[in-house]
């Protein structure tokens, strides 16, 4: 009798944890899990919150991994943060990331990024800063020129101060003791024809925008500070800009809260005369990993993270521009913003786009171009981007 008791009592526990199993499965999915960088973990903690504060039923869990390993988590993460564009591109074209398109279209229809000519995604970038040059407004006053639009009218610019006995433009160095181009040669990598953003083709081509910076090295050269007397970093570069000794530096929308809008202005930086895309330097993006089990649920927190709330929220956290239209941005980013609607459309960086290998090899080459008059060695610099896209 006890036996039977107890086989009783047995099954009745069983029904009720069965029971319990399905409530609990009606009340709470399993977690999304998203891979941040260490120091995205507070805005996507807080953006978890958020979501969920509308989606009681869903669990999303935040991990960080170390820098430099977010191309490990793909096959462990629903959604991966903070891949470069070129990083999302190779793990995408080895089946590790999917397509992040097919969202819904509103919030596509207000997004500021071109897509790429195939239309497939494994990035979406949801905040960034854009490449611009900046300039003394009083120096551009006493010699009369106004604000460049086209690669021509940039390159007229340094006829004229050489003229007025006035320094055109200053560049910092970088930790090698290289000049910094990454924001000047946005502008030409971008709109270079044909719109290929690459460094070089499939077929061997480079960049053709790397031969207008060649020509504006070749302008520039005399005229520019050499790298020991240079800035030694983007916000030394910034302060030495506001000494008033300097009528250009190139730079980022970031600098905007830097500068006083009443002594300096902006304008978008340069290239072929004919195309305005602007660089677009991503300071949140996220990936959604091929493995996932959860491809739908992924997207509508993908969705969610381009609504005017979170984008709102990302935007003043990373103090960057949204990726969306429509959202009340800080004062000192309002202008740039605007202006971007005038444009033909923000484009990833071109040293985002590119492998680490090839990005060093143009930092190097760009720097012998702005510090030596030698003849330039293209062959060898293709031959190098070559050998790198091939391994």
């Amino acid at each position: 009798m006890i036996k039977k008791g107890l086989i009783a009592l047995c099954f009745m526990i069983a029904a009720l944890s069965f029971i319990t199993s399905c409530a609990n499965k009606g009340t709470t999915s399993s977690a999304l899990l998203v891979y941040c960088k260490a120091d995205e973990k507070d805005m996507y903690d807080a953006l978890a919150d958020m979501y969920k504060s509308n989606k009681p039923n869903v669990s999303v869990e935040i991990r960080t991994y170390n820098e430099g390993e977010g191309v490990n988590q793909a096959d462990k993460a629903d959604i991966i943060s903070g891949l470069s564009f070129n990083e999302a591109q190779t793990l995408g074209l080895s089946k590790k990331l999917s397509d992040i398109g097919g969202l819904p279209e509103e919030r596509t229809i207000d997004y500021l990024l071109l897509s790429d000519k195939d239309g497939i995604q494994y990035s979406l970038p949801l905040s960034g800063n854009v490449s611009l040059i900046y300039y003394n407004q009083a120096k551009f006053s006493l010699s009369g020129v106004p604000k460049p639009e086209t690669l021509s009218s940039f390159e007229s610019l340094f006829t004229i101060f050489k003229e007025e006995g006035i320094k055109p433009m200053a560049f910092s160095v970088n930790s090698s003791g290289q000049y910094d181009t990454l924001y000047f040669a946005d502008g030409f990598t971008l709109n270079a024809p044909g719109g290929f953003k690459g460094a070089v083709d499939a077929d061997g081509q480079l960049n053709s925008g790397i031969y207008d910076i060649e020509s504006m090295a070749r302008m520039m050269i005399e005229d520019i500070p050499a790298r020991e007397d240079s800035p030694k970093d983007h916000a030394a570069l910034v302060e030495f800009f506001k000494s008033g000794s300097i009528a250009m530096i190139p730079g980022s929308s970031a600098d905007a809260e830097k500068l006083d809008r009443t002594l300096f202005g902006y304008f978008i930086a340069p290239g072929n005369d004919n195309s305005r895309n602007v660089g677009w330097h991503s300071t949140a993006a996220v990936a959604l990993s091929a493995s996932s089990k959860k491809t739908k649920e992924a997207k509508d927190f993908i969705t969610f993270l381009l609504s005017n709330d979170a984008q709102k929220y990302i935007s003043d956290k990373t103090n960057s521009l949204p990726a969306i239209r429509g959202i009340n941005v800080k004062d000192s980013l309002e202008s740039v913003y605007e202006e971007l609607q005038y444009t033909d459309g923000a484009a990833v960086t071109f040293f985002d786009r590119i492998s680490q290998s090839d990005a060093q090899q143009c930092k190097v080459f760009f720097d012998s171009l702005f510090s030596s008059n030698e003849e330039v060695k293209y062959e060898d610099f293709i031959n190098g981007l070559k050998d790198s896209k091939n391994k």
